[in-house]
């Protein structure tokens, strides 16, 4: 163990009774992030598909998943987020 090396480096003879425990630590990784060889292939598949587009259709951004949806604050927050803006008719019924 290295506990007993570095001890032993540092001139203790004897030592007693070591109690190791260990723990987990959440990482500061994404999940979604974390890939095989063949789901790094497929995202660099996309990747290269998007890079594609934008230089097709001139956009300075896009989203893998839904390509038509534009970055925008939504609603009152301060968030911007892949989204949509429209605009609607209506239009009274007659009979």
């Amino acid at each position: 163990m290295d506990i007993v090396r570095i001890f032993s480096k540092l001139g203790y003879s004897h030592v007693g009774k070591i109690y190791i425990d260990g723990t987990k630590l959440k990482g500061n990784a994404s999940a979604k992030r974390t890939k095989d060889r063949a789901g790094f292939e497929k995202w660099l598949s996309e990747i290269e598909e998007a890079l594609k587009i934008m230089k097709e259709e001139e956009r300075k951004k896009i989203n893998l998943t839904d390509r038509d949806a534009n970055h925008m604050k939504t609603g009152g927050s301060k968030d911007i987020r892949p989204g949509y803006n429209i605009t609607t008719v209506i239009l009274p019924m007659t009979r």
